[in-house]
């Protein structure tokens, strides 16, 4: 769930109170402010770090945040030796965007943990294709 708006982080975590979110909800977002304020009203929720640059910058900031998961956009530079140094340092890997099949199976070969994609109900036709 991409948090965009810093002030939604306080209506859903009262929501989460009532409700709580299910346990494969990752909140994420490119900004630190959010999930800053997700890990002190949420602490159980799992946060991503969304970024449109791979590299070490990212995961060192997401490990200043202490974010669970890294969210690189799918560049050149995301590569598998990259995806090993965040799963070496503990963080999960959703690549994006799989916007169609081959950009869904570069993420499976690089080793990525989860997608995400604008096209859901395509995902399973693209996966039977590799």
């Amino acid at each position: 769930m991409e948090i965009k708006a810093p002030e939604a982080v306080v209506e859903l975590a009262g929501l989460h109170r009532r409700t709580p979110l299910p346990g494969r909800v990752v909140l994420t977002s490119f900004h630190a402010e959010p999930l800053e304020r997700a890990a002190s009203l949420m602490p159980g929720v799992e946060r991503g770090l969304i970024s449109h640059h791979p590299g070490n910058g990212l995961l060192e900031r997401a490990l200043e945040l202490k974010a669970t998961w890294v969210c690189p956009g799918l560049t050149p530079g995301l590569t598998p030796e990259l995806v090993a140094r965040f799963h070496h340092a503990g963080l999960r890997v959703d690549a994006w965007p799989a916007a169609d099949a081959g950009r869904l199976a570069r993420c499976v070969a690089i080793g990525a943990d989860a997608v995400t994609t604008d096209h859901p109900v395509l995902i399973d036709g693209w996966l039977t294709m590799n």
